[in-house]
């Protein structure tokens, strides 16, 4: 709400007429800002200490005429009170907009109190009927318009003779000529100033306009040349489309027959693949037994659970011939660094494992004169000939 205080301070103009300071909309002050985007008044609200501080620059100011209120630069100060955060920017253009208004309500203030009549109380304006209202109660050099107010008694019949009435009357008169003629020379000054802003934002939307069609008529060649391109593009992408599966058909041909004259090596290899994981399976379930038994007294151990090194792992296949293939394809030595370091160490343990006493340990003496006797003899001896041929290898 407006200060109570400023509806008793005297003022020549009224800022809430002449400027609008209370938001139409709301019926309240709100930011004094435009919100360009809805196309209205700004509806934040300001803080009251706030406007209280824009109410009283402008009642300070509307105790000027509105001309000369125009020109202050207090109209800045008090933008500066009743903008929000969002609309600081536009203080300047705010500031043009209410010295326009206020150069506009001067000069039909002006022109209807002539419209009035030849009398002096329409002939005058009234900051000057105010003036003369208190003309005698002005202290020495004061004009009228900055006299106290404390007097309110007219001059006519107080103690003044009628010629000084009329002299004081004409110059009054003359003073307004002036002003009036002031004023006229300023408002052609800005309507010539309004003329050439007007005639600048004409020529700058022109140039606009020249840029925008412009750069629609740059845009409209580049989507030409773009399609262009993009048509020359699928056309290469389809010929080269088309010559990729030539060059596949024709590709897959060979490949087919080179695949015909490679099956009889593939399944060579698959073969040997398959020999090879029969293998490995061999040397896993050998080990794995080994592990089983690891640990146990002779009381413990079946002698029917001991790992023959054999592919088939059963006693009757026990020959001079399938032990030593057995541990020429099943140890895992393909990929060690160095082969015969490996296998060097693989028989070396194996060598171990075999002897004749670390057997009666583990499965107890019994089992040298029964049925393994000559299976269990055969691989003791021949794992001491397959450990000195390794030993050969790697000294090589």
């Amino acid at each position: 709400m407006r200060p109570q205080w400023s509806t008793h301070v005297e003022k020549l103009w009224d800022p809430e007429e002449v400027l609008t300071i209370t938001n139409p909309a709301t019926g309240s002050p709100t930011c004094l800002g435009e919100a360009v985007t809805y196309g209205r008044r700004c509806q934040r609200h300001i803080a009251a200490n706030k406007f209280a501080n824009v109410w009283r620059i402008l009642d300070g100011i509307a105790q000027e005429d509105a001309f000369t209120a125009a020109k202050s630069s207090e109209l800045m100060e008090a933008l500066s009170w009743g903008l929000c955060y969002q609309h600081k920017q536009q203080a300047e253009q705010i500031q043009r907009r209410w010295i326009r208004q206020l150069r506009e309500w001067s000069g039909d203030s002006q022109r209807s109190s002539y419209a009035a009549g030849p009398g002096p109380s329409a002939a005058w304006p009234q900051s000057d009927k105010r003036d003369f209202k208190r003309g005698f109660g002005s202290k020495a050099g004061q004009t009228p318009s900055t006299a106290p107010s404390y007097s309110t008694r007219p001059m006519f019949g107080y103690g003044m003779k009628y010629e000084d009435q009329a002299e004081e009357m004409g110059r009054k008169m003359r003073q307004m000529a002036e002003e009036l003629e002031k004023l006229r020379r300023d408002a052609e000054a800005w309507r010539r100033a309004e003329r050439e802003r007007e005639e600048s934002e004409r020529l700058r939307r022109k140039e606009e306009e020249m840029r925008r069609q412009k750069k629609e008529e740059e845009e409209r060649q580049k989507r030409e040349k773009e399609q262009k391109e993009r048509a020359e593009r699928l056309k290469r992408e389809q010929e080269e489309r088309q010559r990729r599966e030539k060059e596949q058909k024709e590709r897959q041909k060979k490949e087919e027959a080179a695949r015909a004259r490679e099956r009889p090596r593939t399944r060579a290899q698959e073969r040997e693949r398959a020999m090879k994981k029969e293998w490995e399976d061999a040397w896993t379930r050998y080990t794995d037994g080994w592990d089983k038994i690891r640990g146990k007294t002779s009381e413990e151990v079946d002698h029917a659970q001991i790992p023959w090194p054999v592919k088939s792992g059963r006693l009757e296949d026990v020959t001079s011939g399938n032990v030593s293939l057995f541990f020429e394809r099943a140890p895992p030595i393909a990929l060690a660094i160095d082969v015969a370091e490996e296998r060097f160490r693989i028989i070396s343990q194996e060598n171990k494992r075999w002897h004749t006493d670390k057997i009666m340990s583990q499965f107890g003496p019994e089992i040298l004169s029964g049925k393994y006797k000559d299976a269990l003899d055969l691989i003791a001896k021949l794992m001491v000939q397959l450990w000195k041929e390794a030993k050969m290898k790697r000294n090589c």
